[in-house]
């Protein structure tokens, strides 16, 4: 591939590089890992709407199911209508380190979710990062 890419895969995307600089403690890891595993109460791996909404009262933030919808669309690189571990990880790490005003949420799922899908592009709102994990 090409610099940054992986042998024989297609080249990374050039806002990959300045991901790789970005540093979490393992604790903060653990905690983010901890609220998935509260919120996965059916133990599937994926969270559901349905899931991600109990869990996101339960954090304090005010959602409705439209909003929490145009959520995991956002974030949902596999387009399974489901919040992985890897997804749920990354919108916390980008709300709570507020990467909103300086990074694109599309580049930065694909990052943290090892995704490059060209036809991947989001054009719908965050979630308010009222009631997110607090970060590192």
């Amino acid at each position: 591939g090409g610099p940054g890419g992986t042998k024989g895969g297609p080249p990374m995307p050039r806002a990959w590089e300045q991901f790789r600089a970005i540093e979490i403690t393992l604790e903060y890891l653990k905690m983010l890992k901890f609220h998935f595993q509260q919120a996965d109460r059916h133990r599937r791996g994926f969270l559901d709407i349905n899931d991600l909404g109990e869990w996101a009262r339960s954090q304090g933030a005010q959602v409705d199911l439209e909003r929490l919808q145009k959520m995991i669309d956002q974030v949902d690189v596999n387009r399974r209508g489901v919040v992985t571990f890897w997804a749920f990880l990354g919108i916390q790490i980008y709300l709570a380190m507020g990467m909103q005003a300086t990074t694109n949420v599309r580049d930065w799922m694909q990052f943290v979710t090892q995704s490059h899908d060209p036809s991947y592009d989001p054009t719908v709102m965050m979630l308010s990062s009222r009631g997110s994990a607090s970060g590192p």
